[in-house]
């Protein structure tokens, strides 16, 4: 029996990486997917990254495993999301309790890194930390980091500039992790690269410095081909999809102007009237580290759950009924507020109603789908789930809850948002005992499919199916 060889690559998908394949030339991309198995990896909803690798790595939906978004809104608070909350194994678990040896490096929202049967390094956004705890002290010294550099203003670093600085500490976390992976036993080996996800946010329409940040991914992959032994299987998947942004609707300003939202006069119209990045991408500058450092937690997360309550009572009247939450992406959630249950039924289903009935210039409807998290999810965290009301768009528009323009409830995206997720990413398996073909799975069916190809029995309740490779 081989190993599994995994490396994750956040927000990559095939309608990004094929056309840069044979610009770039990257053959050994080229190769796994053309020698290999390859296809679309669905995604979870709402498809950013912590509940899609929360669903990778352990085979079931946010229902179940709990991670719903970027933050975790309990009640009307509000803390980063941390996979290490969550009740349900993970596929590093399953693998050390079944006696497999195990390397996790780059773990995104993750912290404290987990005790394995081997070594475990957590990922961004969280401070590093690692199982065995001596390997931490190594990992700063020779360079690995989780910083990202600041693009933009009289501080920051030009595009070019930028692009440079991200592909060098990538390819500094490549070093490290090579090194680890030469020196372990291990069988199964698991790599998150998030430079992808990054540059795609920012500089999604530049063909030539994306161009950069996967060559480098390219050059990672071919140092992992010639390190597989014959019976070995690499895979590279996915969380979720990349798309070019094309425009923002900004959920807040409709929820106003149709009666639900009623902003104090003082403080809330300058923040819709100008643009913004968004009130929920400022908490988690400052509030994202710290509140998932095990170490000062204790002391942040009572300061970082007031913030929330805070919006309601000191920025909305006490008339308002509905307000609108997420990460600036292609899903939002909405959160009712009625506690009378027959009045706040009433509400969702007026909203539902009224953004379903919305219509684009060519009478499109604006938004791909409006659901409740009992349609989506299934599982005993359904009630978890932070909003009311689910949102989705399509076709590249963003759902930003905060700014706005001239022109109703549209507006040009953030700067920060160039490219924004997609709900497909990608799967590919490639290796001696694979054969070459087309495939359509979900996030959910790697971990079952992993446990599978090393001969682990799939335990009851995943939600995934084993992928046939």
């Amino acid at each position: 029996m081989g190993r599994v060889l995994l490396l994750g690559l956040d927000g990559s998908s095939l309608n990004i990486i094929q056309p840069l394949i044979e610009k770039f030339n990257l053959k050994n991309l080229k190769q796994v997917i053309v020698g290999g198995l390859s296809g679309p990896l669905e995604s979870v909803i709402p498809y950013v990254t912590p509940p899609g690798w929360a669903s990778v790595f352990s085979g079931v939906n946010p229902g179940k495993h709990g991670c719903f978004d970027i933050f975790n809104f309990n009640g009307l608070g509000t803390h980063v999301t941390n996979m290490r909350e969550s009740k349900v194994q993970f596929l590093w678990d399953y693998l050390s309790k079944a006696g497999f040896k195990v390397v996790v490096l780059g773990m995104p929202f993750t912290h404290p890194a987990a005790e394995v049967n081997g070594v475990f390094v957590t990922g961004y956004p969280a401070p590093i930390s690692a199982y065995p705890k001596e390997l931490k002290s190594r990992m700063k010294r020779e360079g690995y980091t989780t910083d990202i550099p600041k693009m933009g203003d009289e501080n920051g670093l030009s595009r070019e500039r930028w692009v440079e600085k991200v592909v060098t500490l990538a390819s500094a976390r490549a070093e490290i992790s090579l090194k680890i992976m030469d020196e372990e036993k291990w069988d199964a080996f698991i790599l998150i690269e998030n430079i992808t996800d990054m540059t795609q946010h920012l500089v999604m329409e530049d063909q030539e410095l994306l161009g950069k940040v996967y060559a480098e991914i390219d050059s990672l992959v071919g140092r992992l081909l010639g390190r597989m032994m014959d019976d070995d299987i690499m895979m590279i998947t996915s969380d979720h999809g990349g798309r070019s942004s094309t425009r923002s609707f900004v959920l807040n300003q409709w929820l106003w102007e149709n009666g639900y939202l009623t902003p104090k006069e003082s403080i809330m119209k300058g923040l819709f009237k100008r643009a913004s990045t968004g009130l929920d991408e400022f908490l988690g500058n400052r509030a994202v580290k710290r509140s998932l450092s095990g170490t000062v937690r204790s002391l942040t997360k009572p300061l970082v759950s007031f913030l929330a309550p805070f919006i309601v009572s000191s920025l909305f009247d006490k008339s308002t009924k509905a307000f609108s939450i997420g990460t600036n992406e292609s899903v939002a959630w909405v959160k009712l507020l009625p506690d009378d249950e027959v009045e706040k039924e009433r509400v969702k289903q007026e909203i539902k109603n009224g953004l379903k009935m919305l219509k684009t210039e060519d009478g499109n409807p604006v938004f791909k789908s409006v659901t409740e998290p009992s349609e989506v999810y299934h599982g005993p965290r359904v009630e978890d789930a932070p909003g009311d009301i689910i949102v989705e768009s399509d076709g590249g528009l963003l759902i930003t809850n905060w700014g706005a323009s001239d022109k109703g409830f549209f507006t040009s995206p953030p700067p920060a948002r160039e490219g924004i997720h997609s709900p497909t990413g990608v799967f590919i398996a490639y290796g001696k005992t694979v054969s070459p073909g087309k495939v359509s799975a979900h996030v959910c069916d790697i971990t079952p499919t992993i446990l599978h190809t090393l001969g682990i029995p799939i335990p009851s309740g995943l939600d995934g199916k084993v992928i046939k490779i």
